[in-house]
């Protein structure tokens, strides 16, 4: 289960990180979500086939997830731009999200031979968080190009992190339950 999941709403915290990728441009917008079949985190692949197939054009940007009250992230992202102009993201995502906050970045070009760093802003102080950043940022970079496969088998340098990577999740999820339930108890 991911613990990252679409905002409800554009937070000064999620303006700032958009503002750390593209200076002062427009705001992130919210984009539908009508997906093909394929495979999650193939967003450019599913895209380029589209607009081969239909029309159109590939609008590069990043989606901003949101952890409450741990963190907010942005993910280089595709959507397909149809004939007609409408912007659709058309990429499955693991949680069945409906909708994503979209940041674009028109002039960005996606890697071919690496997968671009996710860009992140605690949502509080907090050593676990950092913490997070670090292992996640050293998983990223042992992720294959969009594209490749990856083959993990036991000894590859990845378990290792994911071993370390898990706890470090559940202990950041139970300090978020008790941040929400602690703000649910003031109201």
């Amino acid at each position: 289960m991911r613990d990252t999941t679409t905002p409800t709403k554009v937070t000064p915290e999620i303006i700032e990180l958009c503002q750390s990728i593209q200076g002062s441009q427009p705001p992130p917008y919210y984009v539908n979500v009508r997906p093909v079949s394929g495979a999650y985190n193939e967003c450019i692949n599913h895209v380029n086939d589209m607009v081969k197939a239909n029309g159109g054009s590939v609008l590069i940007g990043w989606i901003i997830w949101e952890w409450a009250y741990t963190l907010v992230e942005a993910e280089l992202h595709a959507i397909w731009v149809t004939p007609t102009g409408e912007q659709i993201d058309i990429s499955p995502k693991q949680d069945g999200e409906k909708r994503i906050l979209f940041l674009p970045d028109p002039d960005r070009k996606f890697p071919e031979k690496a997968r671009e760093p996710n860009r992140r802003r605690a949502l509080r102080d907090h050593p676990k968080i950092q913490e997070f950043f670090t292992l996640s940022d050293q998983r990223q970079a042992m992720m294959p190009p969009p594209g490749q496969a990856i083959s993990i088998g036991p000894n590859h340098p990845m378990v290792a992190l994911e071993r370390k990577l898990v706890p470090l999740m559940d202990e950041l999820r139970r300090m978020a339950n008790a941040r929400k339930r602690s703000k649910q108890d003031k109201r």
